[in-house]
């Protein structure tokens, strides 16, 4: 009878167990998360010729624990209006030091240069994107 009862209570136990890691309730592994970094800055000129080759360059924060990194953008030029999403890699399956790790990439748009150029950075969570506009000056 004893026997019976633990075997009971063991089944019972393990059924508990089963349930609540299909639940996500206990989660012990590595997370690896790609996600967008909010872009707090934009850094161009005010103004530029039609045939300079612009820089512009992305400044924000990517984490604040050091288990994220840089992890690539996106740019889409459609006319005068240049789009960007960055991307950074969460991952703890490193050592995460406290550090702060800062966004500080200059990307390089080539030549011919519309008026006005409208540079704008897309943020996470579906907020409005950063914009910054530049003249562009003919000859």
């Amino acid at each position: 009878m004893k026997s019976v009862r633990m075997v009971g209570c063991a089944a019972i136990l393990a059924g508990v167990i089963a349930l609540a890691s299909s639940c996500n309730l206990v989660n012990t592994g590595p997370k690896r998360i790609r996600y967008i970094v909010a872009v707090d800055n934009i850094v161009v000129p005010d103004t530029v010729q039609a045939t300079d080759t612009l820089f512009v360059g992305l400044r924000g924060i990517i984490a604040y624990d050091g288990c994220a990194q840089f992890d690539g953008l996106v740019k889409n030029r459609s006319g005068g209006t240049i789009d960007y999403t960055v991307y950074a890699l969460y991952d703890d399956r490193r050592i995460c030091v406290q550090t702060l790790i800062l966004l500080n990439r200059v990307d390089t748009v080539l030549p011919p240069q519309v008026n006005p150029t409208t540079i704008r950075a897309m943020q996470p969570n579906q907020r409005s994107p950063l914009t910054r506009t530049i003249v562009v000056r003919q000859g």
